[in-house]
């Protein structure tokens, strides 16, 4: 169960995340501090030593995915939508919510990949 003082500190981090949108750096660095604030709510050691595993290659990945044009916007509404689904204690939302943000930038980042590749044709 996720603690009022967890819920705050998600809304917190989500409402300065949207206040930096227009700022690559400190949106990255909001970013990588929502994923943490939501593996604490997780409170799910096996997940949490799993992602840690893999946050290296996850900050890699977000330095380059910031850049992406809209991705700050589609990212700040996504998570949203997930701060919203574990405040509601709604695990099916929350894993939905999850699994969408991880589509909308995989999907972004195709897009972005096919462009490049078009210029060079």
């Amino acid at each position: 169960n996720i603690s009022k003082e967890q819920n705050k500190a998600l809304e917190d981090c989500l409402a300065k995340s949207i206040e930096s949108i227009h700022d690559p750096q400190e949106f990255l660095a909001i970013d990588l501090e929502l994923h943490e604030r939501i593996l604490e709510a997780a409170s799910n050691p096996f997940i949490k030593r799993f992602l840690a595993s893999l946050s290296r290659i996850g900050s890699a990945s977000r330095s380059r995915t910031v850049d992406i044009p809209g991705i700050r916007e589609i990212t700040a509404r996504d998570h949203g939508v997930i701060v919203s689904a574990i405040k509601a204690h709604d695990e099916d939302a929350a894993a939905d919510a999850m699994l969408a943000h991880l589509n909308h930038v995989e999907e972004r980042l195709i897009e972005l990949i096919n462009q490049d590749e078009s210029a060079l044709d």
